[in-house]
């Protein structure tokens, strides 16, 4: 025991002195109260409240000039619980080079330099605060598209490199994807294995920001995306943007999704976002975000699918110790159809005793169906969940 712990202190003193910040955190997501399909109540349910996320825990290592992380789930949970990438939600190191003007970064993770107005989002899952995030809902090629190191979305091995110099930001991204199969092709048996994607950023300071995205996941699909961040007015922040995405029949793609589409076509998907932040006092804050999507396989008779998302979440810091939340998301998946609305109310309370760790709980209560016929909408049980947070 006496050597176990010599070695642990002498790991400890050696990352210390060579790196400047050694940062450690978990978090456990648990369901106190829970009534099922069945109408079976569930209790300290440590499952996680959505099935899919029961804890992390994050190791970080890093100085000025480099740096690695580790976030890992130790009791993944569904289909393959106990493979390598469930364990392993992200991980990636990165140095800085040429006086820091450019990073290179390798590995599996999500980062988005757009703007999202998220912060107040807390550890909730995605649903919970924020159930889509810039580019298409649901979207084939655009989904998630401001996540560069991602395709479409879903964290892969990536390596990005990216320059920084005033407020200039330009970042490009290969992503680990079978981009193609030429292997039939005698003249040129070439196949890559990966995706492409880069990204431009513009600042002018207090008026706004741009970032144009442009992905191309595989052969014959692209998309690409503009987003304006807009903040002249003190305490108010606007961002909008738009989204186009687009494979054509000859794309894998094409064939990927042959079973949603009824036939090898062409695809093409575009989305709006428009989110606001307002500090309305030192305490209170506003948020809203808003998509509009629209999707569509090109064939004789095929309907495209409009879909809409709403959020609005007011946050109020009572103390230093204790913040109220409460949000209401509205989404409807196809507006050609009827009952399709889904609405959520939100109510939450965080209890922060010491800084970076703290307790959130809330209510998740959620009614589905709504439409024109009034008699469809259902009420979903009402979801307690208990969210713990340590970071040291």
């Amino acid at each position: 025991m006496k050597k176990i712990i010599t070695v642990l202190a002498f790991s400890a003193l050696t990352f210390s002195s060579v790196f400047a910040e050694v940062k450690l955190g978990f978090t456990s997501k648990s369901l106190i109260s829970n009534k099922n399909a069945a109408g079976l109540s569930s209790t300290l349910d440590f499952d996680g409240y959505k099935a899919k996320s029961t804890a992390d825990v994050v190791f970080e290592l890093k100085n000025d000039t480099a740096g690695v992380l580790f976030k890992m789930d130790p009791y993944p949970s569904g289909a393959g619980a106990g493979s390598w990438d469930n364990y392993t939600k992200e991980y990636y190191g990165w140095v800085k080079v040429l006086d820091g003007a450019v990073t290179i970064q390798s590995g599996k993770w999500d980062n988005r330099d757009v703007q999202r107005y998220a912060g107040e989002a807390w550890k909730w899952e995605g649903a919970e605060y924020e159930t889509y995030k810039p580019g298409v809902q649901a979207g084939l090629v655009a989904k998630d598209i401001t996540n560069i190191p991602t395709l479409n979305g879903t964290r892969v091995l990536s390596t990005t490199v990216a320059y920084k110099a005033g407020g200039l930001f330009v970042r490009g991204a290969i992503n680990k994807n079978d981009y193609n199969d030429d292997s039939a092709n005698t003249e040129n048996q070439t196949e890559f294995k990966s995706g492409f994607g880069a990204e431009a950023a513009f600042t002018l300071p207090d008026l706004v920001k741009v970032n144009v995205v442009f992905k191309n996941p595989v052969q014959h699909a692209y998309a690409t995306g503009v987003f304006a961040e807009l903040k002249a007015v003190k305490g108010l922040g606007v961002m909008l943007g738009g989204t186009y995405g687009t494979y054509s029949k000859d794309s894998p793609l094409a064939l990927e999704n042959l079973p949603a589409s009824g036939l090898k076509a062409s695809y093409l998907e575009t989305a709006g976002d428009l989110r606001i932040r307002w500090q309305a006092t030192e305490a209170v804050s506003f948020v809203t975000m808003n998509n509009f999507t629209h999707k569509n396989f090109h064939g004789d008779g095929v309907k495209g699918v409009d879909s809409v998302w709403d959020m609005f979440s007011v946050t109020a810091k009572v103390d230093a110790a204790l913040s109220l939340q409460a949000t209401v998301e509205w989404t409807y998946a196809d507006l050609s159809v009827n009952n399709k609305g889904k609405m959520a109310i939100i109510p939450s309370v965080k209890i922060t005793p010491a800084a970076g760790t703290y307790i959130q709980t809330g209510l998740i209560f959620t009614t589905s169906g709504w439409g024109t016929s009034s008699d469809k909408i259902t009420s979903d049980a009402v979801k307690i969940p208990f969210i713990f947070n340590v970071a040291l």
